[in-house]
């Protein structure tokens, strides 16, 4: 379903005033991309480029509203029940994930690979549906509710050729700079390379050279108004889809694609 990507501001606030509200909700970003783990306090500090101090001030203050529940060792910080309390008020994305998912289990069947679903949530996406045999590839870590930068992934290169140009330098520039503080620099060619492929070929394109044993393909989904919500990908062995399939595989993408994007408008708010 199509939405708004902005920074949140609050009417009749300066900038300053926001500051919690900001690290607030950088916070809850971070936590739901270990929803399992949890994070320590240290480590969640840093990624959100916050100290110690302000950092557990504001947890303390999600986790008494059950935003953010500590585990049992008290050391670790995990998404809370509330998330997930708050998200059954938008029932028409629920309905529009749940016609996603029957038309990917279908599509996954007849593709013989895993087909998923990524949705835009500003600079990342997040996994709303993954179909097909999971076993089948086991070097496919993305799963439902899965939080990434969108240049990791095929589907997110396919949402980023179809921003506007100067948003989407912003948003690369976003995500190379994370990702040099989390994991250095040793994935960056091969991430530039799965973009000069993607480019080549007119769509996201991402031939084993991210995630080794791995092909995945992708094609964004629009909205009303041209904007890239979403992106169907198609995932599997390079033996059953190779390069050589490139176009074939672009064109039943884009088929799929444009049948959520029809769902994505009967649903929408």
């Amino acid at each position: 379903m199509p939405a708004s990507h902005g920074r949140l501001r609050v009417a009749g606030q300066e900038p300053g005033d926001t500051r919690s509200l900001d690290s607030g909700i950088r916070l809850l970003r971070v936590l739901a991309e270990r929803p399992d783990e949890g994070w320590r306090l240290p480590d969640l500090a840093a990624v959100c480029g916050l100290d110690e101090a302000e950092a557990l001030r504001v947890l303390d203050c999600l986790a008494e509203a059950r935003m953010v529940m500590r585990r049992e060792d008290g050391r670790r910080f995990a998404p809370g029940p509330l998330m997930f309390e708050l998200a059954l008020a938008l029932p028409q994305r629920a309905r529009f994930q749940r016609r996603a998912e029957e038309l990917l289990r279908s599509f996954a069947q007849r593709m013989d690979g895993v087909a998923l679903l990524l949705l835009r949530s500003g600079s990342d996406f997040v996994c709303g549906v993954r179909e097909g045999l999971a076993a089948s590839l086991p070097a496919l870590a993305v799963t439902p509710g899965t939080r990434a930068p969108l240049f990791v992934a095929a589907g997110g290169v396919a949402i980023l050729q179809r921003l506007p140009t100067l948003e989407a330098s912003d948003v690369l520039k976003e995500n190379t700079a994370r990702e040099v503080v989390r994991r250095g620099t040793a994935r960056l060619q091969a991430l530039e390379r799965m973009r000069d492929d993607s480019a080549r070929h007119g769509f996201g394109v991402n031939a084993g050279g991210v995630v080794a044993g791995l092909h995945s393909f992708g094609v964004a989904v629009l909205g009303a108004r041209g904007e890239p919500f979403a992106a169907v990908c198609l995932a599997g062995p390079p033996e059953r889809f190779p390069l050589a399939r490139a176009t074939q595989l672009r064109t039943e993408l884009e088929g799929v694609a444009a049948s959520l994007a029809g769902e994505a408008h009967r649903y929408e708010d």
